[in-house]
C-alpha cells in the first residue's frame, strides 16, 4: 500500500493467489475493503508489533468499497482450451 500525499490518495495492488482458482459464474467473488474505526491516540506507531496489542473487533469495522472480481483470462489460456475442444 503505498500514500500519495499531494492527491491524499491510497494505492493497493493486490498480487494473485499462488494456488490455482477456477472461475465459476454461479458464485461471483467480491473484492470488500473495510476501514476500522478507532481512536488514533491510541495506536502506537513505530511499534513493530502494534498489531498484536489489540484485536480488530468486528463492530469497529465500516465497508467503504465493494467490486465484482471481474474473469478476463490469460489468452494463452484461451488458445489452449480452444484447442482442447477441437
Amino acid at each position: 500500500m503505498v500514500y500519495d500525499r499531494s492527491s491524499h490518495a491510497f494505492q493497493i495492488t493486490f498480487e494473485p493467489p499462488q494456488e490455482e482458482v477456477f472461475y465459476n459464474t454461479a458464485d461471483p467473488k467480491w473484492l470488500e475493503l473495510f476501514v476500522r474505526k478507532a481512536k488514533i491516540k491510541e495506536i502506537p506507531y513505530g511499534s513493530a508489533n502494534h498489531a498484536d496489542d489489540k484485536k480488530i473487533k468486528v463492530d469497529q469495522l465500516v465497508p467503504v468499497l465493494r467490486l465484482p472480481m471481474e474473469y478476463i483470462p490469460d489468452p494463452r489460456v484461451v488458445k489452449e482450451d480452444a484447442h482442447d475442444h477441437e
